[in-house]
């Protein structure tokens, strides 16, 4: 279980929502799923090289309280960073937290 000490960032989850606008044309939007507390760790060489093993491009790990629900389609927000979640793994299978494996991308590219 992680301690509460550890999960020292404020983090928004956000999912991709298909959103009609007023004349009537689609529009994909970013919204809030959830906003948890977190803990961002950048993957060393040796970790990266293993994580990649399980998903390509991966370079941070975000460890959160287990929250249902979330995919690999969302995205992690934290002030003006964004990560693309790549892989989501329950190492105990106890449902307590969750790491997810994620690739932080330029802001322009959202």
């Amino acid at each position: 279980m992680i301690g509460a000490g550890k999960l020292n960032q404020r983090v928004t989850i956000k999912e991709l929502t298909d959103n009609t606008d007023a004349g009537g044309g689609a529009a994909e939007t970013w919204t809030t799923f959830a906003t948890v507390w977190a803990n961002i760790k950048p993957l060393t060489g040796k970790t990266l090289y293993y994580a990649q093993q399980i998903e390509s491009m991966v370079d941070s790990e975000i460890k959160i309280r287990y929250l249902s629900g979330i995919t690999t389609n969302m995205r992690v927000t934290v002030d003006n960073r964004i990560f693309e979640i790549n892989n989501i793994l329950d190492y105990d299978g106890k449902k307590r937290e969750l790491t997810l494996l994620a690739q932080e991308v330029r802001a322009d590219e959202n």
